[in-house]
């Protein structure tokens, strides 16, 4: 494998939310192309044919869209930094508008052979993160190209996988971005966090997860075989208290979530099920619901970046 060194950041050797990486604990990172304002009440999302929206928090509704921007990445200073797939750039826009603002817009100066697009290739990836450090941030990129193939390579198989990393600091006075140098590529995000023994809440049974904002704790339990749909019950609880917060039945037995208030805000994987004669699918998609009652307050089909092309047969 060639691993291709851009421009050193000491990454943790396990992943953290972005919670414990800000500045601004109600600024994170729900999914990759998913940011969240919790002080603002708005999520900054990618949407399925393109371009950026900001939502409402409380109802879903659309506050501005930018059909230029591929990808929310962070939140520094009052700007929203956002990639642009043309030119391979960091933009900042006003997250109260969607406008483009006075920082200059920063190129990211990919190898000409970098996968540079915000969805997956057949072995091909892009990721983006933002970290804050004492003077602003740092904005980390990492482009992967790995070999495909129906079977595991043999001894003497060539391969060409490539993976390149680099990154931008930028300034949060005035966004002014420099190259930085990395010595790690970056470690996979989480989408959610099972405690251990001791951070527990107790006198609970069952596995309890984590909230990526670290607010809440999920304790999921089967309720159903698989003729049922939605066989899985989450209950909520307040991390600091302990006082449940509600519950819900779901079709997966966890994913990545958030609670704001009494609305349980979660990432729906897409999902394919039979009605009859035919078989249908439900696109990844972003839910809020009601943990008093337990209904759908809005729902919004996200950008699914994952690769389901063809695979080498």
């Amino acid at each position: 494998m060639r691993i291709v060194f851009l421009a050193a950041l000491c990454l943790a050797s396990a992943p953290v939310p972005l919670l414990a990486q800000t500045a601004n604990p109600s600024v994170f990172e729900l999914e990759p192309g998913t940011l969240v304002d919790g002080a603002a009440a708005r999520i900054y999302t990618m949407v399925p044919d393109g371009g950026i929206v900001a939502l409402n928090l409380t109802d879903g509704s659309r506050q501005w869209q930018s059909d230029d921007a591929a990808k929310p990445v962070g939140l520094l200073n009052g700007h929203l930094a956002v990639y642009r797939e043309a030119g391979t750039k960091i933009v900042f826009l006003d997250p109260e508008t969607g406008r483009e603002g006075p920082w200059t817009a920063a190129s990211l100066s990919l190898p000409e052979t970098a996968w540079t697009r915000v969805d997956d290739g057949l072995g091909r990836s892009l990721t983006l993160s933002m970290k804050t450090t004492d003077r602003g941030a740092d904005l980390l990129w990492q482009s992967e190209s790995r070999t495909v193939r129906a079977r595991p390579p043999g001894p003497g198989d060539a391969t060409d996988d490539d993976i390149a990393f680099g990154g931008l600091a930028i300034d949060a006075q005035n966004g002014q971005a420099t190259a930085v140098s990395r010595t790690a590529p970056l470690s996979p995000s989480l989408r959610f966090t099972m405690l251990n023994e001791a951070d527990r809440l107790p006198n609970l049974q069952g596995r309890q997860f984590l909230s990526i904002d670290g607010g809440a704790v999920l304790i999921s339990n089967r309720i159903g075989d698989d003729r049922i749909r939605n066989k899985y019950r989450w209950t909520l609880y307040d991390r600091a208290t302990g006082d449940p917060l509600g519950r819900f039945d779901a079709d997966r037995s966890v994913d990545a979530f958030f609670v704001a208030g009494k609305t349980l805000v979660y990432v729906a994987r897409p999902y394919f099920w039979r009605d009859g004669d035919q078989f249908r699918e439900d696109p990844l998609r972003l839910r809020a619901i009601d943990l008093d009652s337990g209904r759908l307050l809005w729902e919004r089909a996200l950008r699914d970046t994952e690769y389901r092309g063809p695979f080498p047969p």
